[in-house]
């Protein structure tokens, strides 16, 4: 390119001295510019920067070789004849500028390439389509030919590292469904930071969260002192779902779990049951073989037996049944031993006195821990049976059909509680619902589903708004 500049000066200086031979360009006033509507009207006689042959000033090639007889000024985009040295109208020295020019766009084009090299491609490309302006200098042809042929390169390396990025974001994908979110990590690093999109960024900063989560779990898992068995049991429950394929951890947990039963084997023979049954459920699922499947089966019975032995309101037959099944799991508890022979000596002697009223046994809290108060279980006060069996039958376990007894008081309309344990109605009932509403309940059902089984109650409403227990069932499962 500066050849060709270098090439057109010595150019310009022989059609410099051919045109003042011929009579020169008219004089203009000091201090008047020629303006770009007039410039061409302004010269007579423009020589050839080629071949020297003289052109009227209205051509614009030359009719000789066919070169252009005018140029851009690169700094005012004043069009001057070919074999001027300086614009006309700016004054500027136009090899100078044209060789300025031309540096500058070389500069830019080095530092495009550089931009590409960083990865900053559409930054790059957008630079790129500004030089191949068609509209740019005719000193700039060479630049933008090599501008040309660079664009399309990074355009075709930007495509490829779009696809590249898909690609990762697929396979990373794919790695955390498996949760090994160590190689994700490793994958969504390799995609540069210019073609990492919302998506990409936020699975980056989601797996980098888990694997210094899973470091940190491992780490927890190292230390010896000050940590008990079920806490040990807790850290590896989220190891085993963090990286539930890693050998290393699958191994620490087995060893955990042969621990833990030793220590649950430990409490069992101290009655301790409900602590044992906590290590139990705490042992991960991933390693729970058929052996702890059947301890937690026993002791999850024992541990309830134990609880209705300890905490049941009332002395029953149930409780008392409960008790002596445990001395059969368990005979070596001698604490249950001692409660079951309190139990049915209360309950004989209480046989006697009022077959009818419960026997209490351990107290009852004074609220729950919603603040709500807690009644003995007893009979119902306010309602009448309808036959002596039915209130027999109705005072073995009184409790077991209270919440029946409630969903029965709600379809009679006659609670005083602004609790409402009935079911929504679809809409196209509503209206039917109304119409039969007019009239008020007599009779109603309550059924509830509990642990232990089912309960139905039947109540009846009377004219003097006596409530009435015609029915009462019980189905155990």
């Amino acid at each position: 390119m500066s050849d060709r500049i270098n090439g057109r000066v010595a150019s310009r200086d022989h059609a410099r001295k051919r045109h003042h031979a011929l009579g020169g360009y008219p004089r203009q006033p000091q201090g008047e510019q020629v303006s770009d509507s007039t410039a061409n009207d302004s010269v007579s006689v423009v020589v050839c920067g080629r071949c020297g042959v003289s052109n009227t000033a209205t051509r614009k090639f030359c009719q000789e070789c066919g070169a252009g007889l005018w140029e851009n000024c690169p700094t005012c985009s004043t069009d001057c004849p070919a074999a001027d040295s300086f614009c006309g109208n700016c004054g500027e020295d136009l090899a100078a500028a044209e060789r300025l020019l031309v540096q500058e766009s070389q500069e830019q084009l080095s530092a495009i390439e550089e931009m590409s090299r960083k990865g900053e491609l559409e930054i790059a490309i957008q630079k790129l389509r500004a030089l191949t302006n068609e509209q740019t200098h005719p000193c700039l042809e060479s630049t933008r030919t090599k501008a040309k042929k660079l664009l399309k390169q990074i355009v075709a390396e930007r495509d490829h590292m779009v696809q590249h990025a898909a690609d990762a974001m697929e396979r990373a994908k794919e790695l955390c469904d498996r949760k090994e979110y160590t190689c994700a990590v490793g994958t969504l690093e390799e995609i540069p930071k210019p073609f990492r999109d919302t998506h990409i960024r936020s699975l980056l900063v989601d797996t980098r969260k888990k694997t210094e989560r899973i470091q940190e779990l491992k780490n927890r898992l190292r230390k010896r002192e000050g940590v008990t068995e079920l806490q040990r049991l807790g850290t590896i429950d989220q190891l085993l779902t963090l990286c539930p394929r890693d050998t290393r951890v699958i191994r620490s947990a087995v060893e955990l779990r042969e621990r833990v039963m030793k220590v649950v084997h430990r409490a069992l023979r101290t009655c301790q049951y409900q602590t044992a049954l906590s290590l139990l459920e705490a042992i991960p699922s991933q390693v729970v073989n058929k052996a702890v499947k059947k301890t937690q089966i026993q002791v999850t019975e024992l541990a309830y037996l134990a609880s209705e032995l300890e905490l049941a309101p009332h002395v029953t037959p149930a409780t008392i049944e409960a008790g002596k099944r445990l001395l059969r799991f368990d005979p070596g508890n001698q604490r249950a031993k001692r409660l079951v022979e309190q139990m049915i000596k209360r309950h004989e002697s209480a046989k006697t006195k009022s077959p009818t009223q419960p026997v209490p046994w351990s107290p009852c809290p004074e609220q729950t821990s919603l603040d709500a108060p807690v009644d003995v279980a007893s009979m119902p006060s306010r309602t009448r049976f309808v036959s002596l069996k039915l209130e027999q039958d109705f005072s073995l376990h009184p409790g077991r059909y209270y919440t029946a007894c409630g969903l029965a008081l709600q379809g009679l309309g006659a609670t005083t509680v602004g609790l409402n344990l009935k079911p929504g109605r679809s809409r196209r009932f509503t209206s039917l619902y109304h119409l039969m509403r007019k009239k008020p309940f007599r009779k109603s059902w309550g059924i509830a589903i509990g642990d232990g089984g089912i309960a139905a109650v039947c109540l009846a409403l009377k004219d003097d708004a006596q409530v009435i227990i015609e029915c009462c069932q019980f189905v155990p499962h």
